[in-house]
C-alpha cells in the first residue's frame, strides 16, 4: 500500500490507510469534536444522516449534511468550503466518503472525496495527505508531524499527477 493518493474517475481522489486503531477508535476521531480538533479542525460533525457538519482551521470553514452514518464502518458528508460569514462557497460542492474494516486490529481506511475542480486537485491531494498523516499519528497515540511540513514535500508530486490525464 502506498501512502500517496489516487486520482479517480477524473475528478476525485482516493486514499487508503492502515491506521494503529480498531474502526471503533478511528469512527471516534473521525465523529467527535474532542478528536476531531487534533486532525481536522475544531467543529462539530453531528454524525447521524441529515447531521450538521460545521468545521474550521484557519481562514475558511467547512459546512456540510452527512449523507451516510454507519458506525464504524462508514461515514460520509458534503464538503463545502466557505470564508467566515460567507454563504457562497469557494468551490464546488464535494462529498467525502470514509469506509472503514477492520483487519488484525487495525483499520483499513479509505477515503474518496469528489468532485474536485480540476485548479484545487494538487493543493486537495496534499492537503488530505498531510491531514492523514497527522491522522494516522493521533491513532497510534503518536506524535503527529507537522502539517505544512509534508503538505509541502509532496505537493509538487500532487500537482504532476494531477495534471496527468
Amino acid at each position: 500500500m502506498n501512502d500517496y493518493g489516487t486520482y479517480i474517475a477524473g475528478d476525485s481522489l482516493r486514499f487508503e490507510r492502515l491506521l494503529s486503531a480498531p474502526p471503533e477508535r478511528v469512527w471516534e476521531f473521525l465523529t467527535k469534536s474532542e478528536y476531531l480538533v487534533g486532525w481536522l479542525g475544531d467543529g462539530e460533525i453531528d454524525a447521524k444522516v441529515g447531521g450538521e457538519v460545521f468545521l474550521r482551521s484557519g481562514g475558511p470553514v467547512i459546512r456540510g449534511t452527512v449523507l451516510v452514518s454507519e458506525p464504524p464502518s462508514r461515514l460520509s458528508y458534503t464538503w463545502n468550503v466557505l470564508m467566515l460569514g460567507e454563504e457562497t462557497p469557494m468551490t464546488i460542492e464535494s462529498t467525502l466518503h470514509y469506509e472503514m474494516t477492520e483487519e488484525d486490529g487495525k483499520t483499513r481506511l479509505v477515503l474518496t472525496q469528489g468532485p474536485i475542480e480540476s485548479d484545487y486537485r494538487g493543493r486537495a491531494g496534499a492537503g488530505w495527505h498531510a491531514i492523514l498523516d497527522i491522522l494516522g499519528a493521533h491513532a497510534a497515540g503518536e506524535d503527529a508531524p507537522d502539517f505544512m511540513d509534508v503538505f509541502q514535500r509532496v505537493y509538487p508530486d500532487y500537482e504532476m499527477r494531477a495534471a496527468q490525464p
